[in-house]
């Protein structure tokens, strides 16, 4: 099997845009088989709620990845359980915290882990990718809508 080629994501949020990117799969051969091209080998996101989305999401992408039941997660996302995983699902929970990390960049000691991260990513491989949503208040039109009533308001700003 061809290598995965590992994506960072940074300004990660719930990690629709890695999403995207691991959902991409390849023919394999002349068969109905298909591969996947990419994996999120780093998420990062500093907002607690979309951070718990993203590494709910990369665990379940492991559960698949490693042909688990994700019978739990569904008990654990549906409400009706207080744990996402198992024993037997346990250390695939433990790496999704390790690829989903909580972290806000610009801050020295996050800066610090994100470089090491993706040096370590970068090295191990001859390709990979960095995609990166930028924050959305910058490029939100809600902001700019309920400020639009304020004297001297100037969006650019």
């Amino acid at each position: 099997m061809t290598k995965l080629i590992p994506v960072v994501d940074l300004f990660a949020g719930a990690g629709g845009l890695g999403e995207g990117f691991s959902s991409l799969e390849l023919p394999v051969g002349r068969s109905k088989d298909r591969r996947p091209v990419f994996h999120i080998a780093l998420s990062v996101e500093k907002e607690q709620f979309a951070y718990r989305t993203l590494r709910l999401r990369a665990f379940y992408r492991l559960l698949m990845l490693n042909r688990q039941s994700p019978a739990q997660y569904y008990e654990y996302i549906s409400g009706h359980s207080t744990c996402p995983y198992t024993l037997k699902t346990k250390k695939l929970w433990e790496q999704a915290g390790e690829e989903a990390l909580q972290l806000e960049i610009g801050d020295s000691d996050a800066n610090s882990i994100i470089h090491k991260r993706i040096k370590d990513i970068a090295n191990a491989n001859t390709d990979w990718v960095l995609i990166g949503g930028p924050p959305c208040q910058a490029y939100s039109l809600a902001g700019r809508v309920r400020n639009k009533g304020i004297d001297n308001y100037r969006a650019e700003k």
